[in-house]
């Protein structure tokens, strides 16, 4: 279990959450979600469109069960992206704290990525940002 961040799921048995073994974990997407799934949903998509390596975490940050559900449902399939769960809302700035304690490649110094779950990524958005 993280430290203040009970009943997380989908992370490994050390609490951290494995990106895959394709993905270059030393860039990362991370979004907060809250109770917008299908908002949440079209945000990995234009990542994944703009980035298909990129690996992408949502953090749900205590959506209610429906919203979680739905969101689960609309990623299953969806390479390169993970999905983990506290059951409390711990804010923004708790959600982005957690996701770094869950996700080891976030205390590397590569690229990375935050967003809230309506964010919209244009077509190269990720390597003007990598060049700038």
């Amino acid at each position: 279990m993280t430290p203040g961040f009970p009943d997380m799921a989908s992370a490994s048995s050390n609490g951290a959450v494995e990106l895959s073994s394709a993905a270059d974990s030393a860039r990362v997407a991370v979004l907060t979600h809250f109770n917008r799934p299908d908002a949440c949903s079209l945000a990995v998509s234009s990542l994944a469109t703009d980035e298909p390596e990129l690996p992408i975490v949502v953090f749900d940050n205590g959506s209610e069960v429906s919203c979680y559900l739905r969101l689960k449902e609309l990623l299953r399939g969806q390479a390169n992206c993970s999905v983990v769960r506290s059951a409390v809302n711990v804010g923004y700035a708790g959600a982005m704290a957690g996701a770094d304690r869950l996700v080891p490649a976030l205390r590397g110094d590569g690229v990375i990525y935050f967003g809230a779950h309506d964010v919209r990524v244009e077509p190269g958005t990720v390597r003007r940002l990598e060049a700038a």
